[in-house]
């Protein structure tokens, strides 16, 4: 997880914990498989967004309320729903203007 990221009361699931089968479902768990949930700088997560194994979120993006991230999401971004889906690009900012909206 990178620095500066607001994250709220989200779930991640970085592995399988049931067998998707359905002639094993009742039998006992089988060998998970996980993959790594990787959130770059300043990212924002919302409450109850859900975020799926092997996903990427990229740097100065935000994951919206209730949102399930199935693939990985590209840097600058907004993404809602479920599936999730862009609904806004940010524009980039230089350091100055960082640096003027912080005053």
């Amino acid at each position: 997880m990178g620095d500066e990221c607001l994250i709220s009361d989200w779930f991640l699931a970085d592995s399988d914990y049931h067998n998707l089968e359905p002639h094993l479902r009742h039998c006992p768990r089988g060998p998970k498989v996980s993959a790594e949930i990787v959130i770059e700088r300043n990212v924002w997560i919302g409450a109850r967004a859900t975020v799926m194994k092997g996903v990427h979120i990229g740097e100065n993006s935000v994951v919206g309320l209730g949102s399930v991230v199935r693939k990985s999401v590209p840097p600058g971004v907004v993404v809602i729903g479920n599936p999730q889906q862009i609904v806004k690009h940010f524009k980039p900012v230089s350091t100055e203007q960082l640096v003027l909206t912080a005053q």
